[in-house]
């Protein structure tokens, strides 16, 4: 599962600078042109519609995947009591154990 959103987040990525790498190719040849101004305006308002989609594609791909890894470590890792009944957590492929949960779940992922 985190294989394919990773393949999703890769080809997203590979689209969205080709597609920025079409809008600077059109921008280096509307500088070469003269009188072509409101082309070159245009040209750049698309370059910061397609700054802005792939900040928000990025930062929802990040949160999606950040979300998913804390599912799976969830799911890796088990509350439990030590021998003097203290709350300790572990991780359940392996046993290994934590007093804290972040160090718990840096092993899990």
């Amino acid at each position: 599962q985190t294989l394919e959103m990773f393949e999703q987040l890769d080809e997203t990525f590979d689209k969205t600078e080709y597609h920025l790498n079409q809008t600077l190719e059109e921008t280096e040849l509307l500088n070469t042109t003269v009188g072509r101004s409101s082309l070159l305006d245009n040209s750049f308002e698309k370059t910061d519609q397609l700054d802005t989609t792939f900040d928000r594609i990025e930062h929802h791909l990040d949160d999606t995947f950040d979300d998913q890894a804390d599912d799976q470590a969830g799911k890796l890792m088990e509350k439990t009591l030590d021998d003097d009944r203290r709350p300790i957590w572990q991780c359940r492929s392996c046993s290994k154990f934590s007093r804290s949960r972040a160090n718990l779940k840096k092993h899990v992922e």
